[in-house]
C-alpha cells in the first residue's frame, strides 16, 4: 500500500499518476461507497469513506484494521483535516480524530508514505 496525504487541492492525484501510472483506476469515495473501493487502484477521499462509516455506526479503525489486507497493492489519498480550527460540533470533532487514528494505521502498514503540498510530494 502507498498512503499520499496533503492538503485539498495540492495535487495529490495528480502526483500519484505522473509516479505510479498514468492508467491506474480511481475510485472517489465522495461519489462511492468505500465497499465498492477494493475493485480499484487509487482511492481517493478516504476521509469521505471514514465519514461514511462513522454516518452508518461503523468504526472507521476497526474497519481500516479488518480490512488492511484488501488496501494492499492500493494507492491511497486523503486530505489532511487535522489542521485548523477545532470543530464544534461533535460529529466534526470525531471524525476528525477517526480519521487521524485511520491515516496513522495506515501509515504504519504502508509501504511509502508521501506528503504532497504544491504538487510536490515528499517521501516520509
Amino acid at each position: 500500500m502507498i498512503f499520499i496525504f496533503g492538503g485539498r487541492f495540492q495535487g495529490k492525484l495528480t502526483f500519484a499518476k505522473e509516479k505510479f501510472g498514468e492508467n491506474l483506476t480511481v475510485c472517489d469515495l465522495k461519489e462511492n461507497s468505500i465497499q465498492n473501493a477494493f475493485n480499484f487502484d487509487i482511492i481517493v477521499n478516504i476521509e469521505k469513506g471514514i465519514m461514511e462509516l462513522l454516518k452508518t455506526n461503523q468504526n472507521p479503525t476497526e474497519f481500516f484494521s479488518e480490512n488492511l489486507s484488501k488496501f494492499e497493492n492500493k494507492i491511497i489519498i486523503g486530505d489532511e483535516i487535522g489542521c485548523g480550527i477545532v470543530p464544534i460540533e461533535e460529529f466534526e470533532r470525531l471524525w476528525r480524530d477517526e480519521t487521524g487514528w485511520v491515516y496513522q494505521l495506515l501509515c504504519k502498514h504502508a509501504e511509502e508514505v508521501y506528503r504532497v503540498w504544491a504538487g510536490i510530494g515528499t517521501k516520509l
